[in-house]
């Protein structure tokens, strides 16, 4: 019985032992390697959501530049039809004025409804015309052909305009880079002729 005895009570001392150091310690452990577990998780989502961050940020901007070369490329594309359009319009109007006779492209114009100065020209038309076609020669031989062609429109005057048409190589002027002519000057050879 005596064995029995303490066979019990070191069974009962080795439990109040176990439950009052092991299973305290062990509790203490495992609290400290969960929160050890918990940080290392949080530590590592951040880090990935802070990639994932920069990544769609690198994504975001090479799409922008991309799709902005992407319009610019279309646009500058359009600008060159467009403008090369333009020149061969002008460059074959112009073509087609040497060859006209005044009175012709005076009629044009009058179906056009743009006004034509008067057929037979006062005193100071004449002295003005006389002036002014000594000047856009010059202007035309300087190579100085939107500021001829801006005169002559300015004028109001068919035969200025007429003159500056028929000295000027429209082959030498749409091959210049950039083409010598303004855009305002192409558009009011455009609506005179």
């Amino acid at each position: 019985s005596m064995s029995t005895n303490s066979a019990e009570i070191s069974s009962a001392q080795f439990r109040e032992t176990i439950q009052s150091t092991v299973v305290p310690s062990f509790e203490r452990s495992c609290r400290e390697m969960f929160s050890q577990i918990r940080d290392q998780f949080q530590h590592g989502t951040n880090e990935l959501l802070n990639s994932l961050t920069a990544r769609q940020y690198d994504v975001s901007k090479e799409l922008s530049t991309s799709v902005s070369r992407s319009v610019t490329s279309v646009v500058q594309e359009s600008l060159t039809k467009l403008e090369s359009g333009i020149h061969q319009v002008v460059k074959k109007e112009l073509e087609a004025t040497k060859h006209v006779q005044p009175q012709q492209l005076v009629d044009a114009l009058i179906r056009a409804g743009t006004p034509v100065p008067a057929s037979s020209p006062t005193a100071a038309q004449s002295d003005v015309r006389r002036d002014l076609r000594p000047r856009l020669l010059s202007l035309i031989r300087e190579k100085a052909i939107n500021q001829a062609f801006h005169e002559a429109l300015s004028a109001s005057d068919l035969q200025a305009v007429l003159t500056v048409c028929q000295n000027v190589n429209p082959e030498e002027i749409f091959s210049m880079r950039p083409i010598p002519l303004q855009q305002n000057v192409l558009m009011s050879l455009t609506q005179q002729l």
